[in-house]
């Protein structure tokens, strides 16, 4: 009998496996960083998202405070994700992203070296995080996503490792911390949260109530800890929480579009849900524990499913199939015991991963490699080439910026400002009734921002009325305007409450190309509305526009359904268009959002183009007389929409004063 104390702890082939394993844990380790560099930044060109990007910049510069100054879908710390050439932005940004760098490597080494997860496991993650692209680079964003994609690593390590209490408590740190980028991100992570507090107060109340414990206070104390670097202000961190939930209460019925067919977005979505319950199945028989991790991005994919549903865009759907990569990624990664049938596992990771590539190859190739074709921007996002390209331009802060200006004069080359306008905006504070205006900078203008600071997002009747009382009372000596809308809507009637004062105190000047000049009067041209008439009407009923010389507008209390309701909570509600008829019988429809109409909007005279506008607003104009509109009614989607409501007609009293 040999002796068996001598026999060797672990056979050769092991022990020579082992050195190339690790060679591979540390190539698959890099790689990973590689895809989630988080290093970006942006110049100027002629598009609707640059603006919002710029005037989060400019509120940084400015030091405007979020919830007291403005208010915007994205959160005070926007701007160090989304920087743009603008004062000390850049080098600030690079900062930060720099350590949220070092957060990505710190959760690697726990997850690639500590915890050791399977090599398998590895390579699926890091797959799946490089197919995330549109995700982590969202629009111009994305800097949020990253964030919750940390929490949710950490929240996944928590249900898996025996030290879960650090883990949970940075989550909860994340959860807060991404509150201020964005809230749709802080809402998803406090969805893992309570998945993950879920799990552990099924396996055990202690551990459980432990976690509840540090989730309800390190999540709410961390974000109120942050707003606090931003804004020491009570007052201004109760605005910022009001604002937020206002574009969430609008966002559904406002913001709505038909976008990509939605069966075909339905059954994208069965099919992605059918190779994660796929998965599940094959984790059923060993036991390991995915049916937990999977109650940690159960919230997540609903809220990103939502999201998606209301803008069915090219950004909004790579979105929500990004996130289903992640999970799958997770649910191969975190496993605890072998797959009796791993190959059953990777042939259905490479189902998903199909169908996932064909619903963000768009997104892919225009923010990985704008101009080049498919092939190449999968190679850059693969390789990791397109997360790291700013890597090296953001060693010299100073001489990217001084770059990004010079690329920024060759995008915006024929879209600029009209040189008559200029001249006589000066050095005056200048502001806009608009939504795209990414040329301010670049033209040195001394922008002032509105609460809002894209007009279409002015979706709800508080919002408007924010931006209408600075028109009113903080509105600057010039305004530009434009004649631009989204979805189809009109430019006056999307913000009834902001229009009507900045027809109160401003007056037309200059009208070039697109633009129009509008200076500030002396006194208001004139008063408040007088009710005229209210009647209830029903449905698609044609509403008659009474007789009336003097300017009529229109306020709509229309309220939504039952079905509306459930719609606008879990997914959208479809647009609906108010048509107007004229006498030559000739109609014309635009977007109604509803949220505001129930203040008094302009009907008569409306204006059709920015000459008409121009007209409307000269000084010498008495806005009177009768245009060729004589009825309107609302088309489209009425079940969403209670059948019997009011309609209110009001005038409009002339001021006594009438100069500038």
């Amino acid at each position: 009998m040999p002796d068996t104390d001598a026999l060797p702890t672990g056979s050769a082939p092991a022990k020579a496996r082992k050195p190339f394993q690790t060679v591979l844990r540390v190539a698959l380790f890099a790689y990973f960083l590689a895809v989630t560099c988080p290093i970006q930044f942006f110049y100027f060109e002629d598009y609707l998202d640059l603006s919002w990007v710029l005037a989060i910049n400019v509120a940084a510069d400015q030091s405007l405070k979020f919830g007291e100054n403005v208010f915007w879908t994205y959160g005070p710390f926007a701007y160090l994700g989304s920087p743009l050439p603008i004062g000390d932005n850049l080098g600030e940004a690079l900062a930060m992203q720099s350590a949220l760098w070092a957060a990505v490597a710190a959760v690697a080494v726990d997850l690639f070296f500590i915890q050791a997860l399977p090599l398998g496991g590895l390579l699926a993650l890091s797959l799946s995080t490089a197919m995330a692209w549109p995700l982590l680079h969202f629009n111009l964003g994305g800097t949020e996503n990253l964030i919750a994609f940390l929490a949710y690593l950490l929240l996944a390590s928590s249900l898996r490792a025996k030290n879960w209490l650090p883990r949970i408590s940075l989550a909860s740190v994340a959860c807060g911390l991404a509150a201020m980028f964005k809230l749709s991100a802080a809402v998803s992570i406090a969805g893992g949260l309570v998945g993950a507090v879920a799990v552990m107060l099924y396996r055990s109340r202690r551990q459980g109530a432990w976690a509840l414990a540090i989730v309800t206070v390190a999540a709410p104390l961390s974000f109120i800890g942050f707003y606090w670097m931003h804004n020491p202000s009570w007052r201004g961190l109760q605005g910022y929480l009001w604002g937020l939930g206002e574009f969430s209460a609008g966002y559904s019925t406002a913001m709505s579009a038909t976008g990509v067919p939605l069966n075909i977005t339905l059954g994208a979505a069965a099919e992605v849900g059918l190779c994660i319950a796929l998965l599940l199945h094959e984790r059923w028989k060993t036991r390991d524990g995915s049916f937990a991790l999977m109650a940690i991005f159960l919230l997540p994919v609903g809220l990103s499913f939502k999201h998606m549903g209301v803008r069915l865009d090219f950004m909004h759907l790579p979105a929500f199939f990004s996130l289903a990569g992640l999970v799958m990624g997770c649910l191969l990664a975190f496993r605890e015991r072998p797959a009796p049938k791993p190959a059953l596992s990777w042939v259905v990771f490479a189902l998903g991963s199909g169908v996932i590539l064909f619903f963000t190859q768009t997104a892919m190739l225009y923010w990985s490699s704008p101009g080049s074709d498919l092939a190449t921007a999968y190679r850059r996002v693969f390789s990791g080439a397109a997360s790291m390209q700013h890597v090296e331009r953001a060693l010299d802060v100073e001489q990217a910026q001084n770059d990004l200006l010079s690329q920024s004069a060759v995008q915006l080359e024929g879209q600029r400002l009209p040189i008559g306008i200029r001249e006589k905006v000066g050095s005056r504070p200048v502001g806009f009734f608009g939504s795209n205006y990414p040329f301010a900078i670049i033209d040195d203008l001394n922008l002032r921002l509105v609460p809002v600071p894209q007009v279409y997002a002015t979706f709800t009747a508080a919002l408007d009325q924010l931006c209408a009382d600075w028109y009113r009372e903080d509105g600057p000596e010039v305004l530009l305007m434009d004649w631009s809308a989204i979805d189809n809507r009109h430019p006056l009637t999307q913000a009834p409450r902001s229009w009507l004062e900045v027809w109160r105190w401003y007056d037309a000047e200059l009208q070039e190309g697109p633009w129009l000049l509008l200076t500030r009067r002396n006194a208001e041209r004139f008063g408040e509305p007088n009710l005229l008439s209210t009647e209830v009407v029903h449905g698609e009923q044609a509403i008659k526009i009474p007789s009336e010389a003097r300017p009529l507008l229109v306020a709509v209390r229309r309220s939504l359904s039952l079905s509306g309701r459930m719609a606008q909570t879990f997914f959208q509600v479809p647009a609906i268009a108010q048509r107007y008829e004229r006498r030559d019988s000739s109609s014309v429809e635009h977007r109604a959002i509803l949220n505001v109409m129930d203040y008094p909007t302009l009907i008569r005279p409306l204006p059709a183009s920015l000459d008409e506008v121009a007209r409307l607003l000269a000084s010498n104009s008495d806005s009177s007389g009768p245009d060729s509109i004589e009825s309107f009614s609302f088309v489209g989607t009425e079940d969403y929409y209670s059948d019997e409501y009011e309609v209110e007609f009001y005038t409009l009293e002339g001021s006594p004063v009438t100069g500038r």
